[in-house]
């Protein structure tokens, strides 16, 4: 109420003396198992523990140690359910059963209603959100008797329940880390509770911890800890959805909508009409979408939307903001196909429906099998060049468009030419090489070094010459070079006897050519 409201915001701080505070604790508070000291909490003037029940389908182990031991110590306990929202909407009943069955009694005084902590989306859009929530907490209504407390923060409400109002029914524990009292959110008047902070300092708890307190004075809240108190639990009509909107498809349009407050329970079923023409579409209460087919293209259709209960009917929605339906583009004709060897060039004649962009699919073998996507364009042509040689290929174009996907055309077969052939080229084998030699004197004293250099072709770089000597009637091999790479080559000849020595150059044998000697050199020493 707006009462609990003021009283709040009068609080100078968390620690005042009227203010009911507590903690709330799961197995992080245990580390190393170590226990929680619950008469050391409420001597340091808290009031209640808050303990975590169950996430998902997971029950903390440390819940009945936990709430048996702050129950001890006279302080007012409750358990909190971590949800994980999925689809279909009936996990959140699953959920709630999970719940209400690991917390046990929830009549006995000085026991807080069960707690829906919700702060995980599970990926679910905001109308599917609102509903899964809805389900949830009249799940926890209807087994345990007790209103139960919404936990969440303004920003996971705002964004992830898109500000949705409702919740008003249900006590509000609201998340916000400042200084000052926040405002409610989905569509309370007023806070019941506020956790002002995640790592405050508790006598008997190891490192920090939330703390929360509680809106109103210390009756209010014995109050609602009562559960041998009945609350009411007005059964009323729905409200109408908070916001509808449709999104064109192919003659066809999908209207979705976000739930406003369901009266106590969630409705039967939801009524959707389209105008113009009339037609209607009735979907189970859990749904939050239905589909019109049928509908004609270029015209501007718009929706509302009646929610119907046992109690009663919502008062109809504004109409939703126009959609045009259109079609999807006709199957492309006139495919045809350029082939070679490694390329295959497609082009088409279109379609009609205005389709924007083209998606080329191929198959291959005999028979054409393994259809795939090879690429999509927003022309009328488009070359594979992942073709190979002498390959059977079939080919097809579907068209496509904001509302949907043609057809695809008739298959088109392609053989792709054979690779040409190409006559293999000669080897290339160097001209036989030639050796040439010469002595820097023709002449020289005995004792006296002679310079003996030459040349040969550059295809025998890095082979070996042999400085061949002339006597005893024969060739004998007295050095070894290696041809550089000018080709050239170059031995120092030191004469060791006076007479007039023969000299030549030997290029052994090789793969390319024979064995080549250079002319015969004269050297006359005495």
């Amino acid at each position: 109420s707006t009462a609990l409201l003021a009283s709040a915001l009068s609080l100078p701080s968390a620690h005042a003396a009227t203010a009911v505070t507590g903690p709330d604790v799961s197995s992080w508070q245990h580390p190393y198992d170590v226990a929680i000291d619950w008469t050391k909490v409420r001597a340091a003037g808290h009031s209640f523990a808050v303990v975590k029940a169950s996430e998902g389908s997971y029950v903390n182990n440390w819940l009945a140690r936990d709430t048996a031991g702050a129950r001890a110590a006279h302080l007012v306990t409750g358990g909190y359910h971590f949800a994980r929202p999925a689809l279909p909407v009936s996990t959140a009943a699953d959920q709630a059963r999970a719940l209400v069955s690991a917390l046990g009694p929830q009549r006995p005084a000085g026991t807080l209603p069960p707690v829906l902590d919700l702060e995980d989306s599970g990926g679910l859009v905001p109308r599917d959100l609102v509903t899964w929530t809805q389900v949830f907490l009249e799940t926890v209504r209807s087994l345990t008797g007790r209103t139960p407390i919404l936990y969440t923060y303004r920003y996971f409400w705002s964004s992830s329940m898109a500000g949705s109002t409702a919740f008003s029914r249900y006590p509000l524990w609201l998340a916000a880390y400042s200084p000052t009292a926040p405002a409610a959110v989905g569509g309370s008047a007023a806070w019941s509770l506020w956790q002002y902070t995640s790592s405050g300092a508790v006598p008997g708890i190891r490192g920090g911890v939330d703390i929360s307190r509680f809106a109103g004075t210390p009756a209010q809240f014995a109050a609602l800890a009562d559960g041998t108190a009945r609350t009411a639990w007005p059964l009323l009509p729905p409200q109408a959805p908070v916001s509808t909107w449709g999104a064109a498809g192919d003659r066809s349009a999908t209207v979705r909508w976000i739930p406003g407050d369901d009266g106590g329970q969630l409705p039967a079923s939801w009524t959707v009409t389209a105008s113009p023409g009339g037609a209607t579409r009735t979907v189970a209460g859990s749904l939050t979408r239905t589909t019109f087919t049928g509908l004609t293209p270029g015209v501007a259709y718009s929706f509302t939307v009646r929610a119907q209960s046992a109690f009663g009917s919502s008062t109809l929605t504004w109409p939703s903001s126009p959609v045009v339906p259109g079609r999807t583009p006709a199957t492309p004709t006139g495919l045809a196909a350029v082939a070679t060897p490694h390329s295959v060039a497609l082009g088409w004649a279109g379609s009609a429906g205005f389709p924007s962009r083209w998606t080329v699919s191929r198959c291959s073998g005999t028979p054409c099998t393994g259809w795939r996507d090879l690429a999509t364009t927003t022309t009328r042509s488009w070359v594979d060049a992942s073709a190979l040689p002498g390959q059977r290929y079939g080919y097809r174009v579907l068209a496509r468009n904001g509302y949907g996907a043609s057809s695809p055309s008739i298959a088109l077969g392609v053989l792709t030419p054979p690779a040409p052939i190409v006559a293999p080229r000669p080897p290339v084998v160097p001209a036989p090489p030639v050796v040439t030699a010469t002595l820097t004197a023709g002449a020289v004293p005995l004792g006296q070094s002679v310079v003996l250099a030459g040349r040969t072709s550059r295809a025998a770089v890095g082979a070996r010459v042999l400085r061949q000597g002339y006597y005893s009637g024969a060739w004998h091999t007295w050095a070894v070079a290696v041809v550089q790479s000018t080709g050239g080559f170059r031995f120092v000849v030191r004469p060791t006897v006076a007479a007039t020595n023969r000299y030549r150059v030997v290029l052994p044998a090789a793969a390319w050519h024979r064995a080549v000697a250079s002319p015969t050199l004269l050297l006359r020493v005495g």
